[in-house]
């Protein structure tokens, strides 16, 4: 008995202080800005917001431009696609937009196994499935969000309730005095170790 707690007791003496010997040995890596990195985009593009940034299996970055750029800024380039290949050179390598499919606010992407683009939306919570260079849309899950102008928001209504997987009209629609807006709330997780 006295033998099993003694073994027990070096054992775990052992499982606790090797991790922190090693610990010890290995220092942390040490991480240096390129500022070469990447080179300069074509066409003087200017890029709004940053939703999301990924890594495919070539090790090529890819970066989700939200396009979201005030118009005096566009005065002194053109504004860039929504999505941006970058390979580890710092080369563009190809760029794409969709703007019939793609909604506008992108928020996260992911590649499968089979080097398939996932782009996830937010705030709809739209995921799409794209061929690696955007030719041709494989997969969507949820609908395109609608967009609320403020203004139209203060003439809608007293109380918006909102409820799941539904796409709201308001554009179409004449102001009346109770406005039911239902947006896509479904939530998938895309990201390593995510399965859909």
């Amino acid at each position: 008995m006295r033998n099993r707690f003694l073994i027990a007791a070096v054992t775990c003496a052992i499982a606790v202080i090797t991790p922190l010997a090693l610990r010890s040995e290995s220092p942390a890596p040490k991480y240096e800005v390129d500022r070469a990195w990447p080179k300069p985009f074509p066409d003087r593009w200017v890029i709004g917001g940053l939703g999301g940034v990924c890594v495919d299996l070539h090790d090529h970055v890819f970066l989700l431009n939200r396009q979201d750029v005030p118009e005096i800024d566009l005065n002194s380039g053109h504004l860039a696609p929504a999505i941006i290949e970058i390979d580890t050179e710092g080369n563009l390598v190809n760029s794409w937009s969709a703007p019939q499919s793609l909604d506008p606010r992108l928020h996260s992407c992911y590649f499968d196994k089979d080097n398939n683009m996932w782009i996830a939306s937010s705030p709809s919570g739209m995921v799409q499935k794209y061929s690696h260079d955007g030719s041709k849309l494989l997969m969507q899950i949820g609908k395109r969000a609608c967009s609320i102008r403020p203004t139209a928001l203060k003439r809608a209504s007293r109380s918006i309730q909102t409820r799941r997987n539904s796409l709201c009209p308001l554009a179409s629609l004449p102001i009346p005095k109770t406005v039911t807006c239902m947006l896509p709330m479904a939530r998938v997780r895309v990201g390593i170790g995510a399965s859909l």
